[in-house]
């Protein structure tokens, strides 16, 4: 009887600790993982993007005629783009011509978009913190690094319109 009773022990301990998971990564730690992915990947590739001091790699493929880029709290944009994740390129949206306001985009985005004019075509390489971080959502698990294929189209403004709680933008007509 005093084995089955240790036995019963044991395996709720075994469980028990089963059940455990490991810390989560720090954010800094988990970027420079990803940094070092990317930037082998892009080494492997040789591919000649762009390395900025927050971790987002970026590779213009093709200049438009515009002159300004948008700012992050300022500007709505509309662009094309298509987005990958980096583990497997598998596509996990898209569109043409989005509206979208920068400061409720992603933080990836919100550093390269300043970074780009009207009609320039671009390829981002996002570390996981600069997009959703360990918050997996629906086709974009935990920790991903995110590949984003952009046109930037057009920049408008940006308010915030407190009535509805969301952003409101402007373009002027092409």
């Amino acid at each position: 009887m005093k084995s089955k009773g240790l036995s019963i022990i044991f395996l709720f301990a075994l469980a028990i600790g089963c059940d455990q998971v490991d810390p989560p990564i720090s954010y800094n730690a988990q970027l420079e993982i990803d940094i070092a992915k990317i930037d082998e990947f892009l080494l492997a590739g040789n591919i000649d993007a762009v390395k900025d001091a927050s971790g987002l790699r970026y590779k213009v493929l093709e200049e438009g005629s515009g002159i300004v880029s948008p700012s992050r709290t300022a500007n709505c944009i509309k662009a094309n783009y298509k987005g990958l994740l980096f583990a497997d390129n598998t596509e996990f949206d898209k569109g043409t011509n989005v509206e979208l306001s920068l400061p409720s985009v992603i933080r990836g985005w919100q550093i390269a978009f300043e970074k780009l004019h009207v009609g320039d075509s671009a390829v981002l390489y996002i570390p996981s913190g600069l997009a959703y971080g360990s918050r997996a959502q629906t086709e974009i698990p935990a920790n991903s690094i995110l590949i984003f294929g952009v046109k930037l189209n057009q920049i408008g403004e940006y308010d915030f319109y407190p009535p509805t709680g969301g952003a409101v933008c402007w373009f002027d007509e092409l």
